[in-house]
C-alpha cells in the first residue's frame, strides 16, 4: 500500500533515512542558487519580451508610414543614400589626391636622375653649378673693381713741374 506523501517545501528533504548534515546543507544552497537563477532567468524573460514588442511595435508604425506615404518613404531613402554617396566621394577624393601627390612624388624621383645625366651629357649645367659659377664670377668682378681702383686713383694725380 502506498502512502501519500506531501510535496516537501523548498530546501527540504523527505526521505525514509537521515540525510547527512553536510549533503542537507549542500543540497538547501544549491535549491537557493536554483531559484536566485530563476528569478533572474525571469527577469531577463520579461525584458526581452518588452524589447520585442517594442521592437514589433515600431515596425508596425514604420510600415504603416510607409503604406500612407510611399513616396516620402522612397524620398528618405534616396536622400539618406545621397548623404552616403557624399561622404565616399569625399573620401575617394582625400585618397585620390594622397595618391597622385604618392605618384608625383615617385616620377619626380625616378626622372630627376635621368634628366640629369642628360643635361650632363650635353654639357648643361645644372642650378647648383650656375650658382656656383656665379659666386666666383662676382668675386672675380670684385677684385677687378679693387684692381681698377688704385689705377684711377694714379691717374688722376697730377705732376708738378720742375
Amino acid at each position: 500500500m502506498r502512502t501519500a506523501r506531501k510535496s516537501p517545501a523548498a530546501g527540504t528533504i523527505n526521505l525514509p533515512f537521515a540525510v547527512p548534515e553536510p549533503i542537507d546543507r549542500a543540497y538547501k544552497s544549491a535549491v537557493r542558487k536554483v531559484g536566485a537563477v530563476k528569478d533572474e532567468t525571469l527577469q531577463v524573460a520579461n525584458k526581452v519580451e518588452e524589447t520585442v514588442k517594442s521592437a514589433a511595435s515600431t515596425v508596425r508604425r514604420k510600415g504603416q508610414t510607409i503604406a500612407k506615404n510611399p513616396q516620402g518613404f522612397v524620398n528618405e531613402v534616396v536622400r539618406d543614400a545621397r548623404g552616403g554617396v557624399d561622404k565616399v566621394r569625399t573620401g575617394l577624393s582625400r585618397e585620390a589626391g594622397k595618391l597622385a601627390d604618392d605618384l608625383a612624388r615617385r616620377i619626380g624621383g625616378a626622372v630627376t636622375p635621368v634628366i640629369e645625366t642628360t643635361l650632363h651629357r650635353l654639357n648643361v649645367p645644372t642650378q647648383r653649378e650656375l650658382k656656383t659659377l656665379s659666386s666666383k664670377v662676382d668675386g672675380l668682378s670684385r677684385k677687378i673693381d679693387a684692381l681698377q681702383k688704385p689705377r684711377a686713383a694714379r691717374t688722376t694725380r697730377t705732376r708738378k713741374a720742375s
